[in-house]
Order: structure tokens, then sequence, then C-alpha cells
């Protein structure tokens, strides 16, 4: 076999390959956590690319039927925020049918308890009175009742305990939610405002490195 530049650079490049292959065999759980951490930092980001993509959708129409106004960044300005409008509206209409039926169907078994526990509690006394010797059994059996209260005790405490410690969690969790969500909305109409800057520098990114015809027009 002949060493000539290109056999040797091919060499090379097989080596390379064979290293990282290796590398990403070895240290592939930091590589996941690596990989998780950024997924959550650009979580934000993502949220805000999906907004602008169904926004953009309710935008381009409305922007059909304002071609009357020249100037386009009022035009941009007035089709994001009727979309944004339009999306809060249908939102909250979906949220006005289906919270009415969630809090009644809860009324409705708040109401069905009571009935359900005395229901349960004559069926309960009517069956141990058919069954005299379950009760003679349950008598005979010695019940610590000091250790049972003291395990209440402690599990009370641990349950209080948790129920502080899930509560902090939930609103820090509600928090980092909102969070967000505002930043994925401002990313969003960042995106929407100025989206053909944005595809024409995307469309000369991807004929950089793809093939032609290989990439999306936006």
């Amino acid at each position: 076999m002949e060493l000539n530049d290109e056999t040797i650079k091919k060499i090379k490049g097989l080596i390379v390959f064979a290293v990282i292959v290796i590398l990403l065999g070895v240290n592939w759980r930091h590589l996941c956590t690596l990989f998780l951490y950024i997924l959550g930092l650009l979580r934000p980001f993502i949220l805000g690319a999906g907004i602008a993509f169904v926004l953009n959708v309710l935008m381009r129409n409305i922007e059909k039927h304002l071609e009357r106004i020249r100037k386009k960044g009022l035009r941009r300005s007035i089709s994001i925020g009727a979309s944004l409008i339009f999306v809060i509206l249908i939102l909250l209409l979906v949220i006005g049918v289906v919270a009415p039926q969630l809090a009644a169907s809860l009324i409705s078994l708040q109401a069905k308890l009571p009935g359900f526990a005395e229901k349960a509690g004559q069926a309960l006394y009517t069956y141990f009175q058919d069954n005299p010797q379950i009760l003679e059994s349950l008598e005979a059996i010695q019940i610590d009742w000091n250790g049972i209260y003291q395990r209440a005790q402690e599990y009370l405490s641990l349950g209080i305990e948790n129920i502080l410690s899930g509560s902090v969690i939930a609103v820090t969790s509600i928090a980092g939610a909102i969070t967000n969500f505002g930043i994925g909305l401002f990313f969003a109409i960042y995106l929407l405002a100025g989206k053909e800057k944005l595809k024409s520098q995307a469309e000369r990114t991807a004929k950089a490195f793809l093939p032609e015809g290989a990439f999306l027009r936006l």
C-alpha cells in the first residue's frame, strides 16, 4: 500500500474518528448529563420557537388584510399583537368551558362523599353483626397503642416536612415555568418581528453547509 498524502490524510481521519467514538463510549453518562443541562438552558428558546411557529400562521393571514398600511413596522406590530390577543382569547375560552365543568364535578363529588361514607359505615356494621367472630378475633389481638401513637407522630412530622418541602418545590417550579414562558414569549416576538432577516441568514447558512435543496424554506 502506497503511503501518499491522501492515504495519510485518510488514516489520520480514521484515527480521529476512532478516538472520538472511544471518548463518547467511555463518557456517555457525562455527555447525557451535559446534553440535558444544555437542553434545560435552551428550553425557553425552544418554547419561544414553538410559540413563534404557531403565531406566524395567524400573523401572515392578518398581514394580508393590512396591506393598506404602508409602514411595515406598524403592520408587523399590529399583526403580532392581534395574533397574541386571538390566542389568549382562545385559551380563555377553553379555560372558561373546562373550568366550570371541572368545578361542578368536584362539587358533585364532595356532595356524594358523606353519603358514600355513611353507606360504607352501615355496610361494615352489618358485616360485623353477621360475623361476630371477627370482632372476637380483633379483641383477642394485643395492640401496642403507645407504639402506634409514637409512629403516627413521626409520620405526621415527616408528612408536614414533606408538605412544606413539596410546597417550596411547587412554588419554585411555578416561578420557573412563568419565567421560561416569559422568556419564550419575548423570544417568539423577536423572531416574528425580524423573521425575514432571520430567514435570509438561515438560508445563507444552509446553502454554505448543506447541499442545494437540502434545507427547508421558511
